[in-house]
């Protein structure tokens, strides 16, 4: 039981149960050793860890999308997927830590060791959200008109798998990777 002492948007645990924090006055890493992070006059959207704990992925409202180092907090990589005018509003690691997925609107697959962009998808309903299955071969996408895809990572026709009655907001795989839920 903890106060943060501010408002946060998302609340995470990073692979060896660090509390990861972000929302209107940045982002930040509690656990030893803390990163603080900023979003330069902008809200933090999104902060998470790397499955190997490595790296940090810290999305702002202001568009930008930074690759941290978890040790020291130097920047990495800014991933250039999105405009001032667009927030942008996640960021997903594959399971093996070695690729990065950005959304806002549009979906973008980067190489989490260079920041190379190495893909773009473009629904025409919009992501709200996106994850990894389990073995990192699908992506699953929550859509802003309710459906839900699954997409190879590696490209291919995308499957739908159903509509809600509104938009989807969060899609996540059981730990086995043979469930979905949105």
């Amino acid at each position: 039981n903890r106060d943060l002492g501010r408002s946060a948007f998302t609340v995470a645990l990073g692979p060896g149960g660090e509390l990861l924090v972000s929302g209107p006055d940045g982002a930040e890493a509690l656990t030893p050793p803390t990163t603080p992070l900023s979003c330069a006059a902008a809200m933090s959207s999104s902060l998470v860890a790397s499955p190997d704990g490595h790296l940090l992925a810290h999305a702002c409202w202001n568009g930008t999308v930074r690759l941290v180092r978890r040790a020291d907090g130097a920047i990495l990589a800014e991933l250039a997927h999105f405009t001032e005018s667009q927030q942008a509003l996640g960021v997903a690691f594959s399971p093996d830590s070695r690729d990065v997925v950005t959304w806002a609107g549009s979906l973008v697959l980067w190489s989490a060791d260079s920041g190379a962009r190495l893909g773009e998808v473009t629904p025409a309903a919009g992501v709200h959200m996106a994850t990894y299955s389990p073995d990192g071969a699908l992506l699953a996408l929550a859509l802003m008109d309710g459906g839900i895809e699954l997409r190879d990572r590696d490209g291919g026709a995308p499957r739908q798998l159903g509509r809600l009655d509104a938009a989807a907001y969060a899609v996540a795989f059981s730990p086995a990777g043979d469930q979905l839920v949105a």
